[in-house]
């Protein structure tokens, strides 16, 4: 392996970049699946089941459920085809849906019209700064009883409500208000507010959906009540929560045993009412009147049990921003599916999973830089998916907690080629940073739990293999951590000296850019150039073919540029980063061709 800093001439020159101001219709701008988001209304009830499996088993994905009668879902030609044939729709929209136009909507399909319509609304991708970096401190959960044992993979029963984060996921939301007959009532729900904590909501659970892709296999099936409390939630500690969280459930017929003993009942019988695999409930309480977002006495500002049955969100969740709320409640989700913090150094020792599966080969990694486990970044380590049982170690293509066939009775081709798992065959070499290999490491670049960190703020820095490829395709997935959004980063290919190969290069401004460096000289084969295949939050994959004299690019598959240049026709692969920026590498891979 061998490495040096970038030189400075070529970064100085390439820094050089114009700005953009982005506006986007659509939080995510890719999908990770196929067909064209749609919105679906059925013409009576009862037909939720039916529609998502003729969906499903025709290639479609459905993402959220919203009964009796809603659904959004991506729909490919073929499933769209299937549908019609079961004339059971009133509406196939794609575009968002006008006032007056459905009649006597539950609050689910009013929820559902509202994501919908809010997807065609322009913004500017909020900003907001978090103050309090760490969302949570996680309540030391009673025993979950039977979630955690393995037998429970093959048979869930009524406590295992939440074991992995595969299928079809029910979630009871809750609306509390106080009344005022206990506690000095200083909150109130406006229609609003209830429409923005719902937004976020949805956000949170479709974050999920599109990281875990069809392999995955998420759909949300959505259930909100409202309940009156004469207690003021946000006045009272995350320790007198049970209080309230038991008034609520009284008030819905569950009487007997502890919060979450109610709770739980409660998720189960969502769960069964709906068909889906899993269920937990989400207890929402007004906050916008507190002055600091936190229940009493600094006690907490959102929560969750692990391994559910449920999780506790304000409307205001101090320093993560009103419209952040969506990253807190995607990181409750991971705890309520067995994820622990990544933040303090108790919990990362324990693992929560039913199958133990982060004791294989994480714990004995150090923490994090950055995971959704830890502050909110839009990234999944390996302990985390390790914990939620996102982890595939024979390399099928399914996830190896999905012993029941949740996910891969609809998807499997699809699951095996998103992956990128290639066949033994055609692996050249694949490099998942967990120590394995040397790269170079000092203060600033290092690998730590299965991703490779890399910055230097003067003259940027690389690092690449010490073995010579003709013809191949290289991959490597990014992540931008922190630093300036105009500068690059990337693969290196055909790399013969820090100072002679190709390198090529995205930024935080979505833009790409590919050229060659010759005896010191940069030169752009491909000058920078915005790309909407280029994602500004999460991670982006680049991947480059190198067959001959011929460069085809591609980001998150997608190809955005070909270019042809005969000078180095092998060379070593690598990964670089101009000055000011810090990335997370993973999972480089090269193929033959």
């Amino acid at each position: 392996m061998r490495s040096q800093p970038c030189t400075k001439s070529v970064f100085t020159y390439l820094s050089t970049l114009l700005y953009f101001i982005l506006f986007t219709s659509v939080l995510w701008g890719q999908s990770a699946f196929e067909g064209k988001r749609v919105l679906i209304v059925l013409k009576e009830t009862g037909q939720l089941e039916p529609t998502r499996l003729v969906i499903e088993f025709n290639g479609g994905h459905v993402v959220h459920i919203y009964p009796p009668r809603i659904l959004q879902a991506y729909l490919t030609e073929k499933s769209k085809l299937a549908l019609n044939l079961t004339g059971i729709i009133t509406l196939i929209a794609e575009e968002p849906i006008g006032p007056g136009t459905l009649k006597d909507m539950s609050t689910a399909e009013e929820m559902g019209v509202n994501n919908w319509n809010n997807l065609f609304i322009t913004t500017v991708k909020s900003h907001e700064v978090a103050i309090n970096k760490y969302p949570d401190e996680i309540p030391r959960r009673p025993t979950n009883v039977a979630a955690n044992n393995k037998s429970a993979m093959l048979n869930s029963k009524s406590l295992n409500t939440s074991d992995y984060l595969i299928g079809s996921v029910s979630v009871g939301i809750i609306i509390v208000e106080s009344s005022g007959t206990t506690d000095h009532k200083t909150e109130t729900w406006t229609p609003n507010d209830i429409e923005h904590i719902t937004e976020q909501i949805y956000g949170g659970m479709e974050w999920w959906s599109q990281e875990g892709g069809y392999r995955a296999n998420l759909s949300w099936t959505y259930d909100i009540k409202r309940c009156t409390t004469g207690y003021e939630p946000i006045t009272r500690s995350r320790e007198e929560s049970p209080i309230w969280v038991k008034d609520c459930m009284n008030q819905l017929g569950y009487t007997e045993g502890e919060d979450y003993e109610r709770t739980r009942a409660y998720s189960d019988v969502l769960r069964k009412q709906y068909k889906t695999d899993w269920s937990f409930v989400i207890f929402v309480v007004p906050a916008r009147n507190d002055d600091d977002g936190y229940f009493a006495n600094k006690s907490g500002v959102a929560w969750a049990y692990v391994g559910g049955p449920n999780m506790v969100i304000p409307n205001k969740c101090n320093g993560w921003g009103y419209n952040q709320i969506w990253k807190v409640v995607a990181h409750e989700t991971g705890h309520v599916f067995n994820a622990m913090d990544e933040y303090d150094d108790k919990n990362t020792q324990h693992t929560a999973s039913i199958l133990d599966m982060a004791g294989m080969q994480y714990t004995d990694r150090q923490i994090k830089d950055v995971c959704m486990m830890k502050s909110n970044d839009l990234f999944l380590c390996d302990r985390t998916r390790a914990q939620i049982g996102w982890v595939d170690l024979d390399h099928n293509g399914v996830f190896d907690s999905d012993c029941r066939h949740i996910s891969s009775v609809y998807h499997y081709e699809k699951m095996v080629d998103e992956t990128k798992l290639p066949m033994t065959a055609k692996l050249m070499f694949y490099e998942n940073f967990v120590g394995q290999n040397e790269w170079y490491e000092d203060h600033h670049n290092y690998m730590k739990s299965g991703v490779y960190v890399m910055y230097d703020s003067v003259h940027g820095s690389s690092s690449w293999l010490d073995k010579d490829y003709y013809d191949f395709t290289a991959s490597v997935k990014t992540l931008w951590i922190q630093g300036s959004a105009a500068s690059g980063y990337g693969l290196m290919l055909r790399v013969k000296t820090a100072t002679d190969g190709y390198i090529f290069f995205i930024n935080k401004h979505r833009q790409y850019a590919f050229g060659k460096y010759v005896n010191s000289n940069w030169k752009y084969l491909a000058p920078w150039s915005f790309s909407e295949a280029i994602k500004s939050e999460g991670d982006n994959i680049l991947t480059a073919k190198c067959i001959g004299n011929r460069f085809t690019l591609y980001i998150n598959d997608q190809q955005i540029s070909e270019v042809t240049d005969d000078t180095f026709i092998y060379g070593n692969v690598g990964l670089a980063v101009l000055p000011e920026v810090q990335i997370a590498f993973d999972d480089l891979t090269i193929l033959k061709p």
